[in-house]
């Protein structure tokens, strides 16, 4: 791996000469409040002992929503035995005072990814990073950059201005429990299990940003500004819940969305759309966004897990293929299966140990700003992976860039398996990316974090520093 050591250092290099590229960019639309809590074995076991009734055995069935503490607690229980991240709404009040009653909060932070991506974006020195907040009060202007602009309402029109001169508003319930677990045997009841990996569960309970409520500035005041961005970044699209409200469909909800991103392009056809997915647990919901959301943007943030159930929606054979191996070569598949339905997609998976991106046809200026985007996602990643926050570029100086050697062996058996089926140009291994007739594949082994200090949001760095430094 000697040439990708080469090449990460080459980027180091050149990003701690402070290149980020001057675009504006607008970002939304969920912002809200992380309350971190861990979760050890013993407390959990105690927890469990203390609810009398509670009964967990492989024949349940997880909740859909959480509307008890039984639900919650049968929900971490699965995501800590899979070792994976999962994501989920509470409906019910009396189950969100329990969370707080029962679990210790070690730490409150900024979330939702628009939240995240728009602080990330300010603090490495972009100037104009707009963000969509339907929501501000005391602990969020504590917790995000307080240059970020956003849109106000003012004197029967709209301006952009600094979040800092924005008056605060209490009363909006926009809190998220993000509940860290380690490796490791955990004992529930007469279960063991076991917990391959460290990863996250998270609730909320939130009539905020699970009716994908934004700034209404954004929409009715665009054609003021919007020719002064080149990027929009927007996600949140899988909080959407309307239980909260049931006079609400999915459509109803995502719909005023729609009609905004068209009147942006209307007013900006040069606007790059990125797309970053979550964790989305209803499948009519994963419908309703690749029918309206999909067939606008330009680029779209993947994991292998958000990967398979949009699959699920569109192909259950490839869906199950995968569900039974999760290599490189089906993860491939899957991404196939997108690009199939939109060719014109840039489809960015970020993966442990492996990045990929698939896209039409690229030159190879393209295909070569394409990987160094990919390697500056992978120091931003590590970088945060390490030190739990990015406060500026100089942050990424002392990355140790430690390379996956299991992501590097995905890689080599991609290109293998590529090259049989397709006549290729390029090397995945040696070059980063090939083509085919009919597609480019660029491709990076990550660096990997042992002992990460913040998981949370790792997703959403890796993403928009990528799409950021690879658009024109």
């Amino acid at each position: 791996m000697e040439n990708w050591h080469e090449a990460y250092k080459n980027e180091l290099s050149s990003l701690l000469d402070n290149i980020i590229p001057k675009k504006g960019v607008i970002v939304g639309f969920n912002v809200n409040i992380d309350k971190i809590i861990e979760i050890f074995p013993e407390k959990l076991a105690n927890l469990i002992s203390a609810e009398s009734d509670f009964v967990f055995n492989e024949e349940t069935i997880p909740p859909k929503i959480i509307e008890s503490p039984k639900d919650l607690l049968i929900r971490l229980i699965l995501s800590i035995q899979n070792g994976k991240a999962d994501e989920i709404l509470i409906t019910s009040k009396k189950t969100n005072d329990w969370i707080e009653k029962n679990f210790v909060i070690s730490k409150v932070k900024l979330g939702g990814q628009a939240g995240i991506i728009a602080n990330l974006l300010r603090k490495i020195n972009l100037n104009q990073v707009l963000l969509s907040l339907p929501a501000y009060n005391s602990v969020l202007s504590e917790l995000l950059d307080s240059r970020i602009l956003t849109v106000v309402e003012k004197n029967d029109g709209f301006s952009v201005q600094e979040i800092k001169n924005l008056d605060l508003v209490e009363g909006n319930n926009i809190s998220h429990y993000i509940f860290e677990f380690k490796a490791g045997e955990y004992i529930i009841g007469k279960h063991r299990l076991l917990c391959k990996r460290a990863n996250r569960f998270i609730v909320s309970f939130d009539n905020v940003n699970s009716l994908l409520k934004f700034n209404k500035g954004i929409l009715e005041g665009c054609s003021h500004f919007i020719q002064d961005y080149s990027l929009a970044i927007l996600s949140g699209f899988h909080l959407v819940n309307t239980d909260l409200n049931t006079s609400h469909s999915y459509r109803d909800v995502i719909l005023p969305i729609v009609k905004m991103i068209s009147k942006w392009k209307e007013n900006n056809p040069n606007l790059f759309i990125h797309l970053e997915t979550a964790s989305t647990q209803d499948i009519k919901l994963r419908e309703v966004i690749i029918e309206l959301i999909f067939p606008l943007v330009d680029s779209v943030g993947i994991n292998e897990q958000e990967l398979l159930s949009f699959v699920e929606v569109l192909n259950s054979d490839v869906a199950i293929s995968m569900q039974k191996d999760m290599s490189s070569l089906k993860l491939f598949e899957g991404m196939q299966v997108l690009f199939n339905k939109f060719p014109d997609i840039r489809i960015h998976l970020h993966n442990l140990g492996y990045f990929l991106i698939l896209s039409n046809l690229r030159d190879i200026d393209e295909i070569n700003r394409r990987k160094r985007s990919l390697i500056h996602a992978s120091l931003f990643a590590a970088a945060k992976a390490q030190k739990g926050v990015i406060d500026s570029v100089s942050d990424i100086s002392d990355v140790s860039i430690d390379l996956s050697t299991s992501g590097y062996e995905e890689l080599r058996k991609l290109h293998s398996y590529i090259q049989s089926k397709y006549s290729v140009t390029g090397n995945l291994i040696k070059d980063g990316y090939l083509s085919t007739p009919s597609f480019t594949l660029t491709g990076i082994p990550t660096i990997v974090i042992k002992n990460a200090a913040e998981l949370v949001g790792l997703g959403d760095t890796i993403s928009s520093i990528s799409v950021l430094m690879d658009i024109e």
